[in-house]
């Protein structure tokens, strides 16, 4: 039988080392992100707090943002296009 740490604590606790004063923003990421290699149930708990800040000092925020945008379909892209939004590169007329 194993016993397991109910959901809300588990995010209590990753919440309350990320909110750690003494310790520096990226090393908090570092930390966390290595929480999601336990196992599924800690996974899951820790994605949460990560994906509510998701841009830490380690990562470009520019980078992060046109990595996303790179990922969406072209469906999606068309429809940033269609309002206006500026992406960070188009594809079809980027050799690089």
């Amino acid at each position: 039988m194993s016993s397991r740490i109910p959901s809300e604590i588990l995010q209590d606790i990753f919440k309350y080392l990320t909110e750690d004063k003494n310790v520096a923003k990226h090393l908090k990421h570092k930390e966390l992100y290595k929480c999601l290699f336990v196992n599924k149930f800690w996974c899951a708990n820790a994605i949460i707090i990560l994906w509510k800040n998701p841009i830490n000092q380690e990562i470009n925020p520019k980078s992060l943002i046109t990595t996303y945008i790179s990922c969406l379909n072209e469906e999606s892209k068309m429809i940033l296009q269609k309002n206006e939004i500026i992406l960070p590169y188009n594809n079809e007329n980027n050799n690089n």
